[in-house]
């Protein structure tokens, strides 16, 4: 009697596992612009950039409320935010400004680095609510190496509706909120590069 009933809860056991939802896994991507500036040839390292702690998990956030956040365990990141967002702002940059000379902070180091300038960032909040509200929260410095000082900064801090109620459109209103960012930052780096200039 004991090994039909461990029978039929192993049956059941495989029947939930095949029922399961398969794991989906997203990337966010650079999206193209208009704004393309040829005339800034400014030499750029991007990075550190860094990231929350509560955002380390490869799994999506989908926030319940101001004080419960929910990852979760099918849809997931392809990579790590960490590894993904460096990446997806250095191309997003030069997309925009395709004539500067840009370096990624983890490849240059320890080797000697001879940007002039350095972009430097702490994601502190990326995560949305299903059918809501998307929210990115973002510090950035930009920082002049030969000087040794910081020549501008700011606070990035904007949400947007997604289109839909599921985990595709939570990505996309991400990759949009990423994309405003970025245009922000270029901003900043051609300010510093017509101030070079002059």
């Amino acid at each position: 009697m004991r090994v039909i009933i461990c029978l039929i809860a192993l049956m059941q056991l495989v029947a939930c596992t095949s029922s399961s939802a398969p794991t989906r896994y997203y990337l966010l991507n650079p999206t193209d612009s208009s704004q393309i500036d040829h005339s800034v040839d400014i030499e750029l390292m991007v990075g550190p950039v860094q990231v929350a702690d509560h955002l380390q998990r490869r799994g999506i956030i989908d926030r319940r409320s101001d004080y419960e956040l929910n990852y979760s365990g099918a849809q997931l990141w392809a990579s790590a935010l960490p590894q993904q967002l460096p990446v997806i702002i250095r191309q997003s940059i030069q997309q925009q400004l395709p004539n500067a000379q840009l370096s990624d902070f983890t490849q240059a180091l320890p080797m000697l680095n001879t940007s002039s300038h350095q972009l430097m960032l702490e994601i502190l909040h990326f995560d949305g609510q299903l059918g809501g509200q998307v929210h990115l929260t973002a510090s950035w410095q930009l920082y002049h190496r030969q000087q040794q000082k910081v020549i501008s900064h700011g606070l990035f801090d904007q949400q947007l509706s997604t289109s839909g109620n599921g985990y595709s459109e939570l990505v996309a209103g991400h990759n949009e909120l990423l994309s405003a960012l970025t245009q922000q930052l270029v901003a900043a780096v051609i300010a510093a590069d017509q101030a070079s200039q002059q």
